[in-house]
């Protein structure tokens, strides 16, 4: 696809995943993550494909070997991003891969999700969601929440603005999902973000300066 000149920002979800300690292990493990974290997504996506609703959902997709980051345009309901993409068929995925390996070569991920204004000319994104999502992903009690979660293929963390917008409104049930604020310092981000690891959060209280 021929990159467009002059590409205009529109409203998307935006998400960002990483591969929980895929640096560990040596080349075979690490090869076997990222053969498994693009098979995961495969199967994310091809089941939400099945919605008619939302054919042409997916407006852009790149893995970087043990990380990957999608958006879906406006047209597609921020909760369905969330409640049907995320935290039931990317779990499906997960708990399908995983059922024939052993615990060293388990895949586990991290996920960051955002909305707001992006630009897509691919093979690149640029955008606030976009920033946003790469600095909550790295937030020390999102990834120890999870470390600690050993029993849990996922975690995810969402922007403190998605939480009001999307995950309050108790749109397809989110809000009977149990939620823990964490305050994030990292780089130049200082806010809040809310973060869910099924089984509960193992997170620190957040800290209030």
């Amino acid at each position: 696809m021929m990159p467009n000149p002059f590409p205009l920002a529109v409203n998307q979800s935006v998400l960002r995943m990483d591969v929980v300690g895929s640096s560990s292990g040596g080349a075979h493990r690490q090869g076997h993550l990222d053969r498994a974290f693009r098979e995961v997504l495969d199967i994310a996506l091809e089941r939400v494909r099945f919605d008619r609703r939302y054919e042409q959902y997916l407006w852009f997709e790149r893995i970087d070997g043990d990380s990957a980051t999608l958006s879906f345009g406006a047209s597609v309901p921020k909760a369905f991003v969330l409640g049907d993409f995320v935290l039931r068929e990317l779990a499906v995925a997960l708990g399908h891969v995983n059922r024939s390996v052993s615990d060293a070569y388990r895949l586990r991920v991290r996920v960051a999700v955002d909305d707001g204004e992006a630009v897509v000319n691919h093979p690149q994104i640029n955008g606030e969601p976009v920033v946003t999502t790469s600095r909550i992903i790295e937030a020390a009690p999102f990834r120890a929440a999870v470390a600690n979660a050993l029993d849990q293929d996922f975690g995810v963390i969402v922007s403190d603005q998605f939480h009001h917008e999307v995950v309050r409104s108790g749109d397809r049930g989110l809000d009977r999902i149990d939620f823990r604020r964490v305050d994030v310092e990292v780089k130049d981000f200082r806010g809040s973000a809310w973060v869910h690891v099924p089984g509960g959060c193992h997170c620190a209280p957040p800290l209030h300066h």
